[in-house]
C-alpha cells in the first residue's frame, strides 16, 4: 500500500501543503495527472482485500475450520500486531493527503476502522474486544483521545479534514453492532446520539461535497437506527435534523435537494419506533414552511400515512385550497398535484365502507368545492395547471368524479370560466372514459362561437378527443367541427392555429381508419356525414387558399391542406389547375411561412405541374424577373420558383436536350456571368442588375441534389468562378481603403475612413 500510494502522497505534498488540510473540502474538481488516478485506483483494489480480511478475522472458528494448519503461536500474532499497525498508519497517510477522491476516503475510513478493530483483537487487551473497541473509537474519534489506544494519536483527528473525518464516523458505524449504539460514558449522552450529532453539524459546510457526504453518512446511521426496537435518538436531535433537511430541500444543487426525500423518509420510519410520538406536532411544522416550497408538499406525501386524513381536514380545512392554489406555481406544481392525489385516495380509504364500494357522496364533499372553485379562478394560468395536472388524475382514479364535478360546476354563477371549466371537464373525461358525459347542444354551440379564442379551442378540443381512435366521430361532432373551421377560419392566433391542426389531424385520422374496408361495416346514416367531411374539408381549403384571402385565413388554409394531403395520400380531387395557380400566387406572399407552405405542398404535386402540362416556360419566366427583383420578399419567391421548376426541369422546353439536371444548373449559371458583366461595366445604363435571387437559387438545387458525380465537373467550376467575381464584386460595395493590408503600416491620412464604393453608380446611392 505505500508502495502504491506514493505517487499520490508525493502530488499532495507538491501541490496542495500550501493551501492546508481544508484543501480537501473544495467542490472543485482538480484535474489530477494520470499517475494519482492509477494508484488510486490501485490503492482502491488494495483495501477491499483489506476489508474482506478485517471481515473475516472476526470469526476465527471459520478461518480455523478453512485451513487447520494456520499457526497460532505468540510471534505470528505479535507479527500480525505490526503489520496491523503499520497499516493503520499509512492508512492515516492517505487520508491526510488532499489528492483522495470521494470512494478512496470512504473505502480508507473502512479499512482502518476495520483494521483497528483486528488490533484490539489480536493485541488481546481484554476479553470484552467489542466494548474495548468502542470505547477506544469513541474516545479517539469524538472525545479527547484520553482512552484511545497508542496506535491512535490524539492529535490525528484535529489535523485531519472534514472529509476524512467523515469517513471515519463512516467506518465506525459499519464496524460496531447494533448493541453497541447504546454505548454510553455519564454523563456524555449514548454513543450513536454523539455520533449522529456530530455528522450532522457537516451537513452545514459551505462546501458542497462535505454537505452531500455529510448527508450519506447520516443516511447510514438512519438505515442502521430504524432496526432498533425503539427509538434510540432523542426528539430534540431529530427536530434538528427535521429543520437541516427542510433547510436543504430548497439547495440549488439538485443532488442535494433531490437526496433529501428519501433521507426524510427514513426519519419518518426512525420517528415510527416511538409509539407515542406527536406526528400532529411534526405536521404544524410542516404547514408552516412557506407555499412555494416543494419541501411542504413532498414532505406532507410522506408524512400522511400517519396520520387521519379527516381529522387532519376538520383541523386544516383550507389545506386542500392551499395545495390547488400552489399547483399554479410552475416550481412545485407536480409536487402539489401529487399530494392532492395522495389526500384524496387518504380520504378514499378513510370514507369507504367496504374495501368494494366506496361511499362517493361523503368522499366528494371533502374536495370538490376546493377544484370547483380552483377550475373557476380568474388566473387563467392557474385555471390550465389544474386542468393540466390534477383533472387526468382524479377522472383516472375515479371516473364517476366527472359527473359529481359537472353537477357542482352547473350550479356556480354562469360565466366564461364556468363554460371553460364545463368544456375541459368533458374533454378530460373523452380522453379517459369509454362512456364520457356530454354537455348540451346549447353549450358547444356558445363555446364554439365563443369571442374568447380560448374557450373556442376549448369547445374544439373537447370535440376532437376522443379514447376511440379507430372509429367514426358522431355527426353531431364533425357538424361542431365544421362550424368551428367556418368562424374561426377568418381569424385566429398562431398558437391556436396550432392546436387546431392538432385536433384535425386526430378526427381526419379516426375517419381514415373508421373508413377503411378491412374494419368497416355497412355504412349507417348517422356516420354518411364524417365519411363526406374529407370533400367538405377540400371545398374549405379551395376556399382559404384564394388570392384574396387574409395572411392568417391563408396560412391556416394552407396548414390544413398539408395536413390533408399527408393522411390522405395527396388525394387527386386537389391537384387542379386553379389550385396550383393559387399556391403559386402565394409563393410570392410576404409572410415566410406561407412561401414555406405553398413551395412545400407543391413539391408533392405530379409532373409536369396541373395547367402546365405543356411546358413551365413560362413558369421559368416568372421566376427569373422575381430573381432579380430588389424586393428582398420577391426575389426569395423567385429562388423558391427555381427550386421548384429544378426539380421538374425535363419540362423545361428551352434546356438542350438531354434536359438534365447539370444543364439547369448551367443556364442559371449563365444568366449569372451575364449579370456579373453588367454589372462590371461601369457605363450600362439604369439600375446595375442584381443576383441575390439566382445565387440563392443555385444553392437550392445543390442543396437538391443527391449527389455530385464526375459530370458535375464543369457545372461546378463555372459556379465557382461566377461566386469568386460575385464576392469580388460585392467587397468593393462594403470594404474600405484600408481593407487588404494585412499588417503593414497605414498613412495618417487613413486614420478615420468611411465606406467607399468603387462603382460610380452604387457610390452615388
Amino acid at each position: 500500500l505505500r508502495l502504491i500510494a506514493a505517487p499520490i502522497v508525493s502530488y499532495h505534498g507538491q501541490h496542495d501543503v500550501a493551501a492546508g488540510a481544508s484543501s480537501t473540502d473544495n467542490d472543485d474538481d482538480d484535474t489530477q495527472p494520470s499517475e494519482v488516478v492509477v494508484a488510486s485506483e490501485r490503492c482502491l483494489g488494495v483495501l477491499k482485500s483489506v476489508i474482506i480480511l478485517c471481515t473475516a478475522a472476526d470469526k476465527p472458528s471459520t478461518l480455523r475450520l478453512m485451513d487447520p494448519s494456520v499457526p497460532s503461536d505468540s510471534s505470528s500474532q505479535s507479527s500480525l500486531v505490526g503489520s496491523l499497525e503499520h497499516f493503520v498508519t499509512q492508512s492515516l497517510v492517505l487520508l491526510a493527503t488532499s489528492a483522495v477522491h470521494k470512494d478512496l476516503v470512504t473505502t480508507v475510513g473502512l479499512a482502518t476502522t476495520l483494521l483497528l478493530k483486528v488490533h484490539v483483537l489480536e493485541a488481546k487487551v481484554t476479553a470484552n474486544v467489542e466494548l474495548t473497541y468502542v470505547q477506544a473509537m469513541s474516545s479517539w474519534l469524538l472525545g479527547d483521545g484520553s482512552r484511545s489506544l497508542p496506535l491512535m494519536p490524539s492529535d490525528t483527528m484535529t489535523s485531519l479534514s472534514a472529509m476524512p473525518k467523515l469517513a471515519l464516523y463512516r467506518g465506525f458505524l459499519n464496524s460496531i453492532t447494533d448493541h453497541s449504539f447504546l454505548y454510553q460514558e455519564p454523563p456524555a449522552p449514548i454513543l450513536v446520539e454523539v455520533l449522529f450529532t456530530t455528522v450532522l453539524s457537516h451537513c452545514h459546510s459551505a462546501h458542497l461535497t462535505v454537505r452531500m457526504y455529510a448527508f450519506q453518512v447520516l443516511e447510514m446511521f438512519l438505515r442502521r437506527i430504524v432496526q432498533q426496537p425503539v427509538l434510540v435518538l432523542t426528539t430534540n436531535t431529530v427536530y434538528a435534523l427535521l429543520d437541516t433537511i427542510l433547510l436543504n430541500w430548497e439547495h440549488p444543487a439538485k443532488k442535494i435537494n433531490q437526496f433529501m426525500a428519501p433521507l426524510f423518509t427514513h426519519v419518518v420510519a426512525v420517528l415510527g419506533l416511538d409509539a407515542a410520538f406527536d406526528w400532529p406536532a411534526m405536521l404544524r411544522r410542516l404547514l408552516l414552511q412557506p407555499e412555494q416550497h416543494r419541501s411542504k408538499y413532498i414532505a406532507l406525501g410522506i408524512l400522511l400515512p400517519k396520520l387521519d386524513a379527516v381529522s387532519l381536514l376538520d383541523q386544516h380545512p383550507t389545506l386542500l385550497h392551499g395545495v390547488l392554489s400552489a399547483v399554479g406555481n410552475q416550481e412545485v406544481a407536480a409536487s402539489a398535484a401529487s399530494l392532492f392525489v395522495q389526500l384524496l385516495e387518504a380520504l378514499r380509504r378513510a370514507t369507504s365502507t367496504t374495501t368494494l364500494t366506496p361511499d362517493l357522496t361523503a368522499w366528494s364533499k371533502w374536495w370538490v368545492d376546493a377544484v370547483v372553485d380552483a377550475l373557476l379562478n380568474s388566473d387563467t394560468h392557474l385555471r390550465l395547471r389544474i386542468a393540466t395536472y390534477v383533472l387526468p388524475i382524479l377522472v383516472k382514479s375515479e371516473p364517476a368524479s366527472v359527473a359529481i364535478l359537472l353537477e357542482a360546476a352547473r350550479l356556480r354563477p354562469d360565466s366564461d370560466a364556468r363554460l371553460w371549466t364545463l368544456l375541459e371537464l368533458v374533454k378530460c373525461a373523452r380522453k379517459i372514459m369509454l362512456e364520457p358525459p356530454t354537455l348540451t347542444t346549447d353549450e358547444i354551440n356558445f363555446g364554439l362561437t365563443h369571442a374568447s379564442g380560448d374557450i373556442r379551442m376549448a369547445a374544439y378540443d373537447m370535440l376532437c378527443t376522443s379514447l376511440k381512435t379507430t372509429s367514426l366521430p358522431s355527426e353531431s361532432d364533425i357538424a361542431f367541427v365544421q362550424t368551428f373551421l367556418l368562424s374561426s377560419a377568418k381569424s385566429i392566433a398562431t398558437s391556436l392555429r396550432m392546436k387546431l391542426i392538432i385536433g384535425l389531424k386526430a378526427t381526419l385520422l379516426r375517419i381514415r381508419e373508421g373508413a377503411r374496408k378491412t374494419c368497416r361495416r355497412d355504412v349507417t346514416a348517422s356516420e354518411h356525414l364524417a365519411l363526406q367531411f374529407p370533400a367538405w374539408l377540400e371545398g374549405f381549403v379551395v376556399s382559404c387558399i384564394t388570392p384574396s384571402a387574409t395572411p392568417q385565413r391563408l396560412t391556416m388554409g394552407l396548414e390544413v391542406f398539408q395536413l390533408y394531403t399527408q393522411i390522405f395520400d395527396n388525394p387527386p380531387s386537389l391537384h387542379t389547375p386553379a389550385i396550383t395557380n393559387a399556391l403559386l400566387n402565394a409563393m410570392i406572399s410576404c409572410w415566410d411561412r406561407v412561401r414555406t407552405l405553398s413551395y412545400s405542398i407543391l413539391e408533392t404535386f405530379p409532373s409536369p405541374l396541373p395547367g402546365y402540362e405543356l411546358g413551365l416556360d413560362t413558369l421559368f419566366d416568372w421566376a427569373l424577373t422575381l430573381c432579380c427583383s430588389p424586393r428582398q420578399r420577391e426575389s426569395d419567391a423567385g429562388a423558391h420558383f427555381m427550386r421548384l421548376l429544378y426539380k421538374q426541369h425535363v419540362h423545361l422546353t428551352f434546356l438542350p436536350s438531354p434536359r438534365t439536371p447539370q444543364a439547369c444548373v448551367a443556364h442559371i449559371v449563365a444568366l449569372l456571368g451575364a449579370r456579373l458583366d453588367e454589372l462590371e461595366t461601369v457605363n450600362a445604363p439604369g439600375e446595375p442588375p442584381l443576383i441575390h435571387g439566382l445565387l440563392l437559387a443555385t444553392r437550392y438545387m445543390l442543396e437538391d441534389t443527391p449527389s455530385l458525380d464526375h459530370t458535375w465537373h464543369a457545372p461546378v467550376i463555372a459556379i465557382f468562378s461566377v461566386l469568386w467575381r460575385a464576392l469580388n464584386t460585392a467587397l468593393v460595395v462594403v470594404g474600405d481603403a484600408t481593407s487588404g493590408v494585412g499588417t503593414q503600416a497605414l498613412d495618417a491620412a487613413y486614420a478615420v475612413v468611411g465606406e467607399v464604393s468603387a462603382i460610380p453608380p452604387l457610390r452615388a446611392k
